[in-house]
């Protein structure tokens, strides 16, 4: 349900998490459920501020799926969690040089840049987001929000035309 409606409750989702990746036999989840289990407890882990949590539960991904760029963003959470932001841009960079097209990914970048206090970055990042992902209303809502705050008024007009366009066309998103 959580997934479902795309809502983000980190305690429970840590407490259900934690259940059945610390006992999979019983709570009689298949092998492939327990890894999304784990996914869902290193997010949920960061989001309560549980650092060990979430790097042991990296650790076990990592063993089990090496070359995954799901595992690698979730390495680059955590240190975006522990303020290691340059670090994280490094490892997003590594993920995007495999998958240019990594949506998470690339949203994950643009928020490390702005963590890094790095906002021309983060500007740059959000915009070559957006020319392939053009109907993310919410990020041309942020980047609308950055060039207003820079005092680029003729962008930030540009971005919010595109938010009035999509309301126009599509009516209200989630």
């Amino acid at each position: 349900m959580i997934d479902q409606h795309k809502l983000r409750r980190p305690n429970p989702v840590y407490r259900a998490a934690s259940l059945v990746v610390n006992d999979p036999k019983k709570a009689k989840v298949a092998k492939q459920d327990l890894y999304t289990h784990m996914e869902q407890l290193a997010m949920a882990s960061l989001d309560v501020n549980d650092a060990d949590t979430c790097d042991a539960t990296i650790d076990v991904l990592r063993e089990v799926f090496p070359n995954s760029s799901r595992v690698s963003r979730l390495e680059g959470m955590s240190l975006e969690a522990k303020g290691r932001c340059d670090e994280a841009i490094t490892k997003y960079d590594a993920v995007l040089e495999e998958f240019p097209s990594d949506q998470r990914t690339m949203k994950r970048r643009v928020a490390a840049y702005i963590g890094a206090g790095r906002d021309k970055d983060a500007i740059d990042a959000l915009s070559k987001y957006l020319d392939t992902f053009m109907a993310d209303v919410r990020a041309w809502e942020q980047l609308a929000g950055m060039y207003q705050e820079r005092g680029a008024y003729q962008q930030s007009v540009f971005c919010w035309e595109e938010v009035s366009l999509f309301y126009f066309s599509y009516g209200q998103s989630d």
